[in-house]
């Protein structure tokens, strides 16, 4: 398992939480004070603490997924706490912690859970799980927007190895309730960028 995709996927967090923060602080359609900005922009700080601490995780250290753990919960609970609306049905600042907690679950879930199967897959020197990318860098630093919508979808389809050998690798492994653990997870975490359907998977 290529460890650096849970990274990438948490730099797509940023401008979302970025652009909630503008949305409090300069929304001239608003009931927001100005401690709500300060509040928000405390937030986005948090936000940067926390990435920081993805980058260095190590997802095989018990202390340091413990205290990751507690890093998400608390930067969840900063976002849950602004109730500062540009709108009623402004759900962007909610949607901001719904994210942060699909994507701590997911890394918590990885270093836990699902450890005794990903150690069973490494025994077995599985090669679909070894080589398993399910959010390639080069799509991120493709410019010519036809070249990284092709790329997306070739991600898309080899969400779950290719071939969706996932699948296979994990019951064999493992079992059917693990595959089923691992896969509701990671379709979570790639639901928040919108860019695959698993209506068919």
């Amino acid at each position: 398992m290529n460890s650096s995709s849970l990274s990438i996927i948490s730099l797509l967090l940023v401008p979302t939480a970025l652009g909630a923060s503008v949305a409090t602080a300069d929304s001239k359609d608003h009931n927001c004070t100005l401690g709500d900005g300060f509040k928000a922009l405390s937030c986005i700080f948090k936000m940067h603490d926390f990435l920081e601490k993805i980058e260095d995780l190590n997802l095989d250290n018990k202390d340091e997924t413990s205290n990751f753990k507690s890093s998400c919960s608390s930067l969840e609970n900063c976002f849950t706490a602004l109730d500062c609306r540009t709108s009623p049905t402004d759900q962007e600042t909610s949607d901001i912690s719904g994210m942060i907690k699909t994507y701590c679950d997911t890394i918590v879930y990885i270093s836990t859970d699902f450890v005794q199967c990903s150690d069973k897959l490494e025994d077995n020197k599985s090669q679909c799980f070894e080589d398993w990318d399910p959010f390639p860098e080069d799509i991120a630093k493709e410019t010519d927007e036809k070249k990284k919508e092709e790329k997306r979808k070739l991600a898309c389809k080899n969400f779950f190895g290719k071939d969706n050998c996932l699948k296979e690798e994990i019951v064999k492994s493992c079992s059917e309730e693990e595959w089923n653990g691992f896969k509701d997870h990671f379709i979570s975490l790639s639901n928040i960028t919108r860019q695959c359907d698993f209506h068919d998977l």
